[in-house]
C-alpha cells in the first residue's frame, strides 16, 4: 500500500515488453483483493502502448499481441489485446479471450 500511496495510484499493472506472448500481472491493492487473473482494460492499454513504441515496419491493419495473466497465482487467462492501425494511427482496440472464474 505504501508504494500505491507514493505514486497516488490504486494498484500496479507490471509487464515484460518484449516476447509473445506479454507476461503481466494486476496488483490491484486498493480495489480490496491482492491480484487480478484477467484484466481486459489493462490489457487494451498496454497492447496499444507496446504497438505505439514497438521497433519495426508498422503495417495498415490490425495488429495483436497475445498476454497471459493470472498464471502466478493458478487462475491463468489468456487475452488477445488487437489494436488496429490506420493512416499511420491508432484507430481502434479490441480485447477478447478467456480467464478463469
Amino acid at each position: 500500500m505504501e508504494a500505491c500511496d507514493a505514486y497516488r495510484t490504486t494498484g500496479f499493472y507490471v509487464f515484460t515488453a518484449e516476447g509473445d506472448p506479454i507476461q503481466v500481472r494486476q496488483f490491484p491493492k486498493r480495489a480490496g483483493y491482492p491480484e487480478d487473473p484477467a484484466t481486459g482494460a489493462a490489457a487494451s492499454a498496454i497492447g496499444a502502448y507496446l504497438s505505439l513504441y514497438s521497433k519495426g515496419q508498422r503495417q495498415e491493419g490490425w495488429e495483436s499481441r497475445t498476454i497471459c495473466q493470472g498464471f502466478a497465482m493458478g487462475r491463468p487467462s489468456e487475452l488477445i489485446a488487437k489494436v488496429l492501425w490506420k493512416e499511420g494511427r491508432i484507430a481502434g482496440m479490441a480485447v477478447s479471450g478467456s480467464a478463469m472464474l
